[in-house]
């Protein structure tokens, strides 16, 4: 068993997998509550809405992805920038108390 996985018990492992189950089963009772059209009804729609308004789509569709994305990407941004401020630092070298002769 890998070492990794022994830290963690039984009851933990089996908990994790409920609160997956648990909120698959919600999404998937909030979709069929909600009445939300299917994949085939979604693609018919912006096939529809493609051939009427062209390129405009994609631009806007990018652009609200981008957003719905961002707290994501933020977050990440602001780790890597860290870790790089990290690694300048400690790739510094060191100033002695000698002058260069």
């Amino acid at each position: 068993m890998d070492p990794h996985l022994e830290q963690y018990t039984l009851k933990q492992m089996i908990a994790v997998l409920i609160i997956f189950l648990a909120v698959f089963l919600t999404f998937s009772f909030l979709y069929s509550y909600l009445n939300l059209p299917d994949d085939a009804a979604l693609i018919e729609f912006a096939e529809k809405y493609y051939a009427t308004h062209g390129y405009s789509t994609v631009f806007i569709a990018a652009i609200v992805e981008g957003l719905l994305l961002v707290n994501w990407m933020l977050v990440g941004l602001i780790a890597a920038l860290i870790l790089w401020r990290i690694i300048k630092y400690f790739r510094q070298p060191k100033i002695s108390g000698r002058t260069a002769a």
